[in-house]
């Protein structure tokens, strides 16, 4: 201890309570910064004058070396410069290197009250001179202050200097206004500009300076500023939503408005090589486009063959783009068009449904029976998601396709060979969209398709598509993405998937079944394609388990993807297998070495990353395989609170049972509210209960709806409950 630290500590010994309220370090770096600050209103020390647009500027080369990389090799790197007292600044507005300065003394800027064209010019000098916080804060700001009338010159600096947020930005508003700015541009064009003759010998664009477009509205100057890699960019997106022919004559507005000399014959021909023309209209390719000598006759007769030889659905059609927002909406004009019921699938209520109302429905029989709903406007989505009725366990199987005129129709998910139920997340590759489709195609217990809500957005979140099924990097076997404990015995029927893998002992916190009779199965909302699963065994003793995992993707059909009915296990487990479409998981224990039931505290899938790469570690070379097909990245190493988890016996299961099987017994069999569910187990489930003294016999949900709506047949077979 310092001699310092030591009196300080045998003062307080002496005087207890005394030096509670003694700093006990110095921070007076506000004061220093407020100091500095005083610097820039005062010619005090100053040792270099700067001339900006006539402007002398007395300043601290020190100062300015410390804040800017630029003007330190400018005074102390052994240039001319550095051994001058005055150094010209060229091409640079003098009123914007007051502001630079204001913010390399102090640090603060108030940017309300700043004039629009200086703040564009300061957004220039940040970049000149590196400033990044300064050039971050300036796109913030322009961000939200973005008009028709500025949206051209931020736009050109956010693409000239390689702004990718501002820019990104821009071109949003631009997206949301191009209908707006593209009527102001033509009504500007057909005040200022000159008859042109239909048969005219040259092409209009070797001719822009007979043809000046003079600026009358903001809009129209917004996109007439713009520079051709700017428009060029900006047309060739799928979300410029506008008439095709309207964005034709906004570029022709934009070359004719061009000064002499400052676009080729080349430039004019490469801009509109970026419009669709297959989406304009046979009438006006004639009487607009081909009048205006822009486009030569070869690439309109390719234009008018696309347009007959292909479907719509192939097209590269223009459509809205509102990232993370539902388009599914009454406000934003979404309307169901067919099915029954058809006012409540759009109301966004996801939560008051019931047997009786609630739900869209349509007869599965019926040959023609689908669930249409016809978006606002053509829309570019890659996300649907759709509620399933879900107040018992019934499943459903269907298929979705879209269309951008309800004539041609892609499929984009087909689940008809798979069960799922309440809420679907279905993921496509994005796509311009008017009309979405739903078709139900079976239902577990009635005939009839019954869904809650639909919603369709564009997100930015990544995801990654397997044979058109989601290939999930979290864990989905979750109550949260609706999936569900559909046979197994527990006090609480999700216990096993609730994500507690801390709060279980001897009589709760775990899902079990009696050994030989029965299993714990999972059912995931939708199917997956999934390679790993990850299971807690409960382990607050030394006991060991053997199980084997089947999956299923119709609760028919079963695939054996791990055994390891002849090797003790205990505590976290993890299972990897060839990657395949998932929706149930079935978990059957075969040996306990204490009692005769099995028990499990905690299932997910896919199994978590870093548990993953310890498991495939440690395994022989082989295995280590699998690691690419589960696509992760190399293991970095095992560590070893995973290595802990994981442990499993190894060795003979024979002779390891012998060893352990005097060992205490498990989870207490005296717990008498344990619950048991399945389907059409209810001996096998009556026989874990009697092993677990469990009171309360299973009942098979279907009977029960049965039992329910009999004596109902006119209504029954329309309504979620019924079995018929």
């Amino acid at each position: 201890m310092s001699a310092d630290k030591h009196f300080l500590t045998a003062t307080k010994s002496c005087n207890p309570g005394q030096y509670d309220h003694v700093p006990k370090e110095v921070d007076h770096t506000g004061q220093i910064s407020k100091d500095i600050g005083n610097l820039f209103s005062s010619d005090d020390f100053t040792d270099v004058k700067l001339i900006v647009d006539g402007e002398i500027f007395h300043v601290h080369k020190i100062i300015l070396a410390c804040r800017s990389e630029y003007f330190r090799a400018l005074f102390f790197s052994g240039l001319s410069e550095s051994q001058s007292f005055e150094v010209e600044l060229k091409d640079i507005n003098g009123k914007s290197f007051y502001y630079l300065l204001m913010y390399i003394y102090t640090g603060k800027l108030n940017l309300l009250d700043i004039k629009e064209d200086a703040i564009l010019d300061l957004l220039g000098l940040a970049h000149q001179f590196n400033f990044v916080q300064l050039e971050t804060a300036l796109s913030e700001f322009l961000k939200a202050s973005l008009t028709h009338n500025n949206i051209a010159l931020v736009y050109n600096l956010a693409t000239a200097y390689s702004l990718s947020s501002l820019c990104s930005t821009c071109l949003e508003f631009l997206d949301r206004n191009a209908s707006k700015i593209l009527e102001s541009v033509l009504n500007t064009s057909q005040q200022q500009q000159p008859i042109i003759a239909a048969n005219s010998p040259e092409p209009q664009h070797l001719q822009p300076h007979q043809q000046q477009v003079s600026l009358v509205s903001s809009a129209s100057a917004g996109f007439l500023s713009l520079s051709r890699q700017a428009l060029v960019q900006l047309i060739s997106r799928d979300s410029f939503f506008a008439d095709e022919c309207q964005i034709f004559n906004a570029v022709r507005a934009w070359c004719l408005a061009r000064p002499p000399n400052e676009l080729t014959p080349v430039e004019a021909r490469s801009i509109y090589a970026c419009l669709r023309l297959e989406l304009i209209s046979l009438s006006d390719l004639l009487h607009t486009v081909r009048p205006s000598g822009q486009i030569s006759p070869d690439a309109l007769l390719d234009a008018i063959q696309e347009k007959n030889a292909r479907k719509d659905c192939e097209l590269r059609y223009r459509g809205i783009l509102l990232p993370e927002e539902n388009l599914a909406t009454i406000r934003h004009g979404a309307q169901v068009t067919k099915g029954e019921c058809r006012v409540v699938l759009l109301d966004g209520d996801t939560v008051n449904y019931d047997l009786d109302r609630g739900f869209t429905r349509h007869p599965i029989d019926d040959k023609n029976g689908c669930i249409v709903v016809k978006l606002g406007q053509p829309s570019i989505i890659n996300l649907l998601r759709l509620l399933l009725w879900d107040k018992d366990t019934r499943s459903y199987s269907y298929y979705i396709e879209v269309s951008i005129n309800e004539t041609d129709w892609v499929q984009v998910i087909d689940h008809r060979a798979y069960l799922c139920r309440s809420w679907q997340e279905l993921y496509f590759p994005e796509r311009v969209v008017r009309y979405i489709r739903i078709v139900g195609t079976h239902n577990t217990v009635n005939r009839v398709f019954h869904c809650v809500a639909l919603e369709a957005f564009y997100t930015r979140r990544q995801f990654v598509l397997t044979d058109g099924l989601i290939t999930p990097e979290e864990n989905v076997a979750t109550v949260a993405k609706s999936a569900c404990v559909i046979e197994g015995v527990s006090r609480l029927r999700n216990a096993l998937i609730n994500g507690d893998t801390k709060n279980y002992d001897w009589d709760s916190g775990y899902t079990c079944h009696q050994l030989g009779n029965g299993a714990i199965v999972v059912q995931l909302s939708q199917p997956y394609y999934i390679g790993s699963m990850q299971l807690l065994l409960w382990d607050l003793d030394q006991r060991a388990y053997s199980y084997t995992v089947d999956t299923s993707c119709d609760q028919t059909h079963w695939d054996r993807v791990w055994d390891a009915s002849r090797t003790p296990c205990r505590s976290w487990q993890v299972t990897t297998f060839s990657p395949r479409p998932v929706v149930f998981v079935r978990i059957i224990g075969t040996m306990n070495t204490a009692n005769e039931v099995f028990h499990v505290v905690h299932f997910q899938c896919p199994c978590e990353p870093q548990a993953l790469r310890d498991h495939l570690a440690r395994q022989p070379p082989p295995l280590q395989q699998q690691q690419q097909q589960a696509g992760l990245p190399a293991a970095s190493g095992t560590s070893a609170a995973a290595t802990v988890a994981a442990a499993t016996y190894e060795g003979d299961g024979a002779s390891s049972v012998e060893a352990l099987a005097d060992q205490a017994d498990g989870p207490a069999s005296r717990s008498s509210s344990l619950v048991s569910f399945g389907h059409g187990r209810s001996g096998g489930a009556a026989a874990a209960a009697t092993a677990m003294a469990a009171s309360a016999a299973p009942s098979g949900s279907q009977q029960q709806q049965q039992q329910q709506y009999d004596g109902h047949p006119s209504w029954a077979t329309a309504k979620p409950g019924s079995t018929e």
